[in-house]
């Protein structure tokens, strides 16, 4: 499964097996249901494991990452948040509900969410799962609010920001003239906060667009890549290489001819050319 920072359409829910993804921030809600095994996630800076039946709700500007550590399958559904205005007054947003127990109608309804939009039904049936899924979240799960502390709503916004503009020219300077923080101090809360740096975050979300383009579209590489943010071909290419371990035309190929078989990126990315 590939994950973009952008969502394009108002609902997305796909398999999301053996799953890794770094620390993130969107508008949009995220849930996460555990089928089997255990899916480890983190959200505002703490790490939970989600087991069978479980589910969390990553609300809109959440920080969150998924660690891929042991296998573990799960259903991602990434949705907008207005498609609730009923409730809106108790999603909020920074935080997160957990659910870790178990309930028969949130694990049938998960799989038929899955069903529905696999199979292009209506948004207005999907959204009725979603409403059911929702309500009897915040009634049996917990909710953590936002964490507090300026400097890391300052890094927050950021991230925000670089979520939906990372395919415009953008450069730490742009950011730290923008948020009234100095270039070494943003420098050093990437490293604390993703343990990545700038520019290695900003090539990720980047590659991650790309790598959706390959899969649903026909676009050329160089085409995929300048939609992407890359305006240097020869860099794309290095960082495409460095993070996958294969050109762009061998991730297209192979991704697209086991699409329909729940391959996991983990997987893709194990095969060398």
């Amino acid at each position: 499964m590939i994950l973009c920072q952008q969502h394009d359409q108002a609902i997305n829910v796909s398999n999301c097996n053996n799953f890794s993804f770094p620390l993130h921030i969107h508008r949009e809600l995220e849930i996460s249901f555990c089928q089997s095994g255990t899916l480890c996630v983190s959200a505002n800076g703490k790490e939970i494991t989600l087991h069978p039946g479980n589910m969390i709700v990553f609300l809109s500007n959440t920080l969150h990452a998924y660690h891929d550590r042991g296998e573990g399958k799960g259903i991602m559904t990434i949705v907008k948040p207005d498609l609730f205005p009923l409730l809106s007054n108790r999603l909020g947003s920074g935080g997160y509900i957990l659910f870790d127990g178990s309930d028969d109608e949130i694990t049938q309804l998960s799989h038929a969410l899955l069903h529905a939009n696999q199979s292009d039904w209506g948004t207005e049936i999907q959204v009725g799962y979603l409403y059911v899924i929702l309500g009897k979240a915040l009634r049996l799960g917990k909710l953590t609010g936002a964490p507090a502390g300026t400097d890391q709503k300052v890094i927050f916004n950021v991230l925000l920001y670089l979520s939906e503009h990372y395919r415009e020219p953008v450069s730490l300077h742009l950011l730290s003239t923008r948020f009234g923080m100095s270039y070494a101090a943003l420098s050093r809360s990437f490293s604390e906060v993703l343990n990545l740096t700038f520019l290695d975050y900003l090539h990720f979300l980047r590659i991650e667009y790309v790598k959706n383009l390959l899969i649903h579209t026909d676009m050329s590489v160089a085409d995929a890549a300048d939609e992407a943010g890359f305006r240097d071909i020869r860099t794309f290419h290095r960082v495409f290489k460095h993070s996958t371990g294969i050109t762009p035309l061998a991730f297209r190929k192979t991704y697209r001819s086991t699409e329909s078989s729940n391959v996991s990126p983990t997987e893709i990315a194990e095969t060398r050319e």
